[in-house]
C-alpha cells in the first residue's frame, strides 16, 4: 500500500510540474506576442487626468491606466502600544522628555514574547482608527479580525506581526488634495480638476508594527 502511495504522489507531482511548464511557456509566448505589438506601434498617447496609455491618437483604444498606490504607516496619539498596556512616547511628548528615556524601559511581557502572554488590543487605538477612517470618509466593517504574519525580523521576538491584512478596518475612503500654488494651477490647468486632486483610499488598518532599533555611539577624550 505504501508503495502504490508514493508511485501515485510522484505521478501527481510530475502532471503538476508539466502542467506548470505549459503554463509558463503560455505566458512567455502571450508576452513576447504583446510586445511585438507594442514596437509595431509608432508612439502611445498618455492621459494626464486618468492615467491611461493609448495606443491611438483619438484616445479609443486604451492599453494601460497607470495607477500609484502608496502604503502609509501613521502612528496612532495614544499612551499605550496597540496591544499591551506598556506606555509610549505620543506625539505631544517634548523631545527632552523622549530623549530622556532609557532603552527597552517601555516594556510589558508580551513585547518580548514571554511564553503565555497574550495580546490586549487597546481600546483607544480602534477609536482613534475609526475617528481617521470617519474624516478619510471610509466605510468602517462591521467586522474586522487580526491575522498572524510571519516573519523574522532583528527587532520582532515574536516572529510574527498581528496585522489586518484581509479584514481591515476600514475601505474605500477619499482624501481632496487642494493644489493653491501657482506651479499646480498652471501643470493642470487642463485637467479640469477645479485645483484640487482626489486620492483613493483603499483600506485602512490596524498592526503592531516592530519595535525601533536605534544604535548609540559614545565618544571619548
Amino acid at each position: 500500500a505504501n508503495d502504490d502511495d508514493t508511485s501515485t504522489t510522484s505521478t501527481h507531482n510530475r502532471l503538476r510540474s508539466t502542467a506548470t511548464t505549459r503554463l509558463i511557456r503560455r505566458l512567455r509566448l502571450s508576452s513576447v506576442q504583446e510586445r511585438r505589438h507594442f514596437s509595431s506601434s509608432s508612439s502611445f498617447h498618455l492621459d494626464p487626468s486618468s492615467g491611461l496609455v493609448f495606443s491611438d491618437k483619438a484616445q479609443t483604444r486604451a492599453r494601460f491606466q497607470t495607477i500609484v498606490g502608496l502604503e502609509i504607516h501613521a502612528q496612532l496619539d495614544i499612551s499605550t502600544k496597540l496591544f499591551s498596556p506598556a506606555p509610549v512616547n505620543n506625539i505631544n511628548s517634548s523631545s527632552q522628555a523622549k530623549g530622556s528615556q532609557k532603552p527597552n524601559s517601555h516594556l510589558h511581557p508580551y513585547d518580548v514574547a514571554v511564553p503565555g502572554q497574550l495580546p490586549t488590543l487597546s481600546a483607544n487605538a480602534v477609536r482613534s482608527a475609526v475617528l481617521a477612517a470617519t474624516l478619510l470618509q471610509c466605510q468602517v466593517q462591521t467586522e474586522s479580525r487580526f491575522e498572524r504574519k510571519h516573519y523574522t525580523y532583528a527587532d520582532l521576538p515574536h516572529h510574527y506581526q498581528i496585522t489586518q491584512q484581509r479584514w481591515p478596518l476600514a475601505r474605500n475612503g477619499s482624501l481632496t488634495i487642494d493644489e493653491t500654488s501657482q506651479k499646480h494651477k498652471n501643470q493642470n490647468k487642463n485637467n479640469n480638476n477645479n485645483g484640487s486632486t482626489k486620492c483613493r483610499i483603499h483600506r485602512i488598518q490596524l498592526e503592531c508594527d516592530t519595535g525601533k532599533t536605534t544604535q548609540a555611539t559614545t565618544t571619548t577624550g
